[in-house]
């Protein structure tokens, strides 16, 4: 069962008989014309669904609990418990919680961790406001440190916790080294020592900034009309950087495929126009 007031003051309540899965809605406005007794009527009605169903469930689950089924479930938890607890580092800490309340599943799973895996069981300061029930078993002599919060007592459906701290002394990290901090020194432009990039006697193709990172990604250019056809030298500021085949139309590029420059960054002239 649900409610919903809106700002305009509009109630609408709508529930589902889990059982039939049949819902029923309904909206309550100031123009509705229905009384206070109808509007009253309309939310009980929508309290006894929401009581029907909660009914229901409980059923259910009182129908498939069984002695065997709690054993199962106790016994998944100590197996899911014993294959993490290589992971937990000695001395570190263990926080166990169900949201079951049936000591096979509680106190004695964590009495079997800290007997079979090696680990103290903790006690949990808690206040006294709080009502937060301790070990429910009343067949011990001493009680293990533990929390029940139980529903009715608290707000939800409640859980249990117990905190455990795994036995040996946490090893030694060794210190961290202090990174030494190095100093950028840029590297003069230089030439590749490569004769794919440079033919003597090849006239030179200035090129802007935006063109020389598109020739290093190999792509083709289109080259001012008097510069002559045939084999040019891609320069950037006097800088060689290779060679094209001049087409007039286009120019080819002859930058080695496996030495281009793969980005997907915008061109300078795009960023700062004023370059």
């Amino acid at each position: 069962m649900t409610f919903d007031i809106d700002a305009n003051g509009i109630v609408k309540v709508s529930a589902k008989d889990l059982g039939t899965g049949k819902e029923q809605h309904i909206t309550i406005t100031a123009g509705s014309n229905m009384s206070d007794e109808e509007i009253e009527k309309a939310v009980r009605e929508a309290a006894q669904y929401e009581k029907e169903d909660k009914e229901r469930k409980e059923a259910e689950a009182a129908r498939q609990w069984s002695p065997a089924l709690v054993a199962d479930c106790a016994a998944l938890q100590r197996s899911i418990v014993a294959d993490i607890w290589p992971a937990l580092q000695p001395g570190g800490l263990l926080i166990y919680s169900t949201c079951t309340f049936n000591p096979e599943e509680d106190e004695q799973n964590v009495e079997w961790i800290a007997r079979e895996l090696g680990a103290d069981v903790l006690p949990i300061p808690c206040d006294p406001g709080w009502h937060i029930r301790g070990d429910l078993r009343a067949d011990v002599a001493t009680p293990l440190p533990c929390c029940h919060l139980l529903p009715g007592e608290v707000r939800g459906e409640g859980f249990f916790l117990a905190a455990l701290r795994k036995h040996g002394t946490p090893a030694e990290q060794p210190p961290r080294k202090k990174k030494q901090k190095r100093t950028a020194v840029a590297a003069p432009l230089t030439t590749l020592p490569t004769n794919q990039l440079d033919s003597p006697g090849s006239p030179p193709a200035e090129l802007t900034l935006d063109q020389a990172l598109l020739y290093l990604q190999r792509q083709s250019l289109t080259l001012p009309p008097d510069l002559p056809r045939g084999i040019v030298q891609a320069c950037y500021r006097g800088q060689r950087l290779g060679l094209m085949n001049n087409l007039g139309s286009r120019a080819n590029n002859l930058y080695p495929k496996e030495w281009r420059i793969r980005s997907s960054h915008l061109l300078p002239s795009t960023l700062f126009p004023e370059l």
